[in-house]
């Protein structure tokens, strides 16, 4: 149920008094309703307005719709300027209040009632209303038309506008503090740019969304969403610097959107409905991990180009949501779980195991075990972890001693300092064959660690008469150091 007022400067109104004052109203109102909306209750024409309007002329002026909450219930209020009251004098206005209970907007945004069927031009001649039994939107601001005239909305690019301005409502409803201004001559374009912002957010965050599509005073406005004229505007004696400010004339402003920003637009350019109401299943928009929603959505439907943070706020996400997160994530992520870097695979592991997804838990799994870094130099014997750095040798995989990981974090293609040997040269004059040059050593098979350094070593000089052996002359004896391995007397 949902109780209406009717309020405007009469002659004599139901007190018996003259001037501005409800003239109308809904019986069994509750207490306080009138007191709590009397705030509310203002409109000053636009200062380049006629000053003398005729009748013709009236329905220029911007009609404001405002949407708030007064003592826990939602606010709907339209108003309309009239000219002229009861004794001739110019700046009377008609205003349209319905207060209503908070289920008769379940499922329903506010700015869908923009030209809804119960507002009412003029105060009705009785001082009785009906009560509105339900709140029925009209059918100018659909999602369907909407779209339609987003596509040709200018000028500029209207979705990265919409990107934009999505990321702007989302800032003040996270801080709970600010606005958003909007600033344009046809206050029909107001209201449409608030619906799209609306059918873009959750139905519970647009519920939180107050709005006015037109007021003169858009500095003392309460509203998150305001909306006001370019004359309005170039008078106002202050602007806020919480405020951000949309001159919808001059289309976007520079600068980069967000990921759910950005798939919201996308989502309206492609008419994908859908695509919206699984944003808001996956993340509500005050919630710091929509990024994430984003994101899943993103792989979810196979895109590509995550970066590596998009997909850590994807990760993060699944961990926060447990097993609340939708089945149908579940059953849309399994082909792109191959391609998952390793935080993510593991996050889908974990919790598509806890939440029963039996399909896809082995599959992120094996994707987790047999990771290896994006972009990576040809070095197929290392992969990353998040804990150890870890050499795969054979079939098992052993973590990487701590004095010899500095050593193995060298540049890429650079010649790594760690432990080398002597390459076998055959000496002059010797029997036998000594290590005198250097290379790489490859980890034992059997341990998966470096060999041992190699020790002074002694050979045989092959000479007519025999053999007599005698100490080679090599380099002094090796020691081993935190860095590697280096000849000891070297610095």
């Amino acid at each position: 149920m949902a109780w209406q007022l009717h309020y405007t400067s009469a002659r004599s109104g139901p007190t018996g008094r003259a001037g501005f004052q409800f003239v109308a109203e809904t019986p069994g109102l509750p207490d306080g309703t009138r007191a709590a909306v009397t705030p509310y209750l203002s409109y000053r024409p636009p200062p380049d307005a006629p000053l003398s309007p005729g009748d013709a002329e009236l329905d220029l002026f911007p009609v404001s719709l405002l949407y708030d909450e007064v003592d826990g219930r939602p606010l709907l209020l339209r108003c309309r300027y009239l000219g002229r009251d009861y004794s001739g004098r110019y700046g009377n206005f008609f205003a349209h209040a319905v207060v209503a209970e908070p289920e008769e907007l379940e499922g329903l945004r506010p700015a869908e009632l923009w030209q809804a069927a119960h507002w009412t031009p003029l105060p009705a001649p009785g001082a009785v209303l009906d009560p509105l039994e339900e709140l029925t939107p009209g059918s100018a601001l659909d999602p369907e038309a909407l779209a339609g005239w987003l596509a040709a909305a200018g000028p500029g690019d209207p979705y990265a506008l919409l990107a934009r301005l999505v990321d702007a409502v989302a800032g003040v409803l996270g801080r709970g503090h600010g606005r958003v201004v909007l600033v344009a001559d046809d206050v029909e374009a107001i209201a449409r740019w608030i619906a799209v912002v609306s059918y873009s957010l959750p139905v519970a965050a647009a519920a939180r969304l107050s709005f006015v599509t037109y007021t003169a005073d858009p500095d003392g406005a309460a509203q998150r969403l305001v909306g006001t004229t370019p004359a309005v505007w170039a008078t106002a004696q202050s602007h806020a610097s919480h405020a951000s400010v949309f001159d919808l004339r001059d289309g976007v402003s520079e600068g980069r959107a967000s990921r759910f920003a950005r798939t919201v637009a996308g989502c309206w350019r492609a008419r994908d409905f859908g695509g919206l109401d699984a944003l808001a299943e996956l993340a509500p928009l005050d919630d710091p991990a929509r990024e994430g929603a984003a994101a899943l959505l993103a792989l979810c439907r196979g895109e590509a180009g995550m970066t590596p943070d998009e997909e850590a706020a994807a990760a993060e996400l699944l961990a926060r949501r447990g097993t609340a997160v939708p089945a149908w994530v579940w059953r849309d992520l399994a082909p792109g779980v191959p391609s998952m870097g390793l935080d993510l695979a593991l996050a889908v592991h974990e919790r598509a195991r806890a939440a029963g997804a039996a399909d896809l838990a082995p599959a992120a799994r094996s994707a987790s075990a047999s990771w290896s870094p994006r972009g990576s130099p040809g070095r197929p014997g290392w992969r990353r972890s998040r804990r150890r750095p870890v050499w795969r040798s054979g079939p098992e995989s052993r973590p990487i001693p701590a004095r010899w990981r500095r050593r193995r974090r060298a540049a890429p293609g650079a010649a790594s300092p760690g432990w080398r040997a002597r390459s076998p040269a055959a000496r002059p004059g010797c029997g036998t064959r000594c290590w005198t040059g250097s290379s790489p050593v490859s980890p034992d098979p059997g341990t998966g660690r470096p060999p041992s350094p190699p020790r002074p070593a002694t050979c045989s000089t092959s000479t007519p008469g025999g053999c007599a052996p005698r100490p080679v002359s090599r380099s002094p004896c090796w020691r081993r150091s935190g860095g590697g391995v280096r000849a000891a007397g070297s610095r």
